[in-house]
């Protein structure tokens, strides 16, 4: 009874070890450059990327796609990024819409920002405009001093020093206006792209909502 027990059990594990070793076995099946199915327990490197069927557990097939050429990796980033572009996109709309309630609004912000930044410049060029001119006069007496034997050296000195400090100063308002007028394009510029945007985006979204013109 004992010896039975024992070919009982020694029948029993090596069913078992035999079902495992089947279970770790790895089966594939793929076509060969003639079109015809080869099967193995690997695949061969030059057929690895054009699909292939892999036995799995339970003896269910699970299907490898062919690995995409070059071309259509590109063609599925563009998608990617054309697909990533619009939902940045439609975020930026909404913020958009948020920000302004009609493209009236928009207008009339562009218009007080520009109207600001204008007499800001308005009173930069009045400015330069007097120191040139009093440069041009301080440069005309110095001369004249100079033609001058009553005229001190020292005099002379500090009414050079006046001229190149007058001189310096007008550059410096030269390079604040110059960026002031940049500024005002950059204002205009930036409150033309959200017009267009908006109008845009309400054109899409109701044709019949656009009244206003700029």
């Amino acid at each position: 009874m004992q010896y039975f027990d024992l070919k009982i059990l020694s029948i029993f594990f090596t069913l078992l070890f035999a079902t495992f070793s089947l279970q770790a076995i790895e089966y594939y099946c793929w076509k060969n450059n003639n079109d015809i199915r080869e099967c193995g327990n690997y695949v061969p490197p030059e057929y690895s990327q054009k699909g292939f069927r892999h036995l799995i557990n339970d003896g269910v097939w699970k299907d490898i796609p062919p690995a995409l050429t070059a071309e259509e990796i590109a063609a599925q980033k563009l998608q990617e990024e054309e697909k990533q572009r619009l939902i940045d996109q439609a975020a930026e709309d909404q913020v958009l819409l948020g920000r302004f309630s009609s493209d009236l609004e928009i207008i009339d912000i562009r218009t007080s920002k520009v109207n600001e930044i204008n007499k800001r410049i308005d009173l930069l060029q009045i400015k330069l405009d007097t120191d040139k001119t009093g440069l041009k006069d301080k440069e005309e007496r110095y001369e004249q001093d100079k033609e001058s034997t009553s005229s001190e050296e020292n005099q002379l000195e500090l009414k050079l020093s006046r001229i190149k400090d007058t001189k310096i100063r007008i550059k410096k308002q030269e390079t604040i206006l110059a960026e002031k007028i940049a500024e005002r394009r950059q204002i205009i510029n930036k409150y033309n792209i959200y017009l267009e945007r908006y109008l845009n985006i309400k054109q899409r979204n109701n044709p019949e909502a656009i009244s206003s013109e700029y």
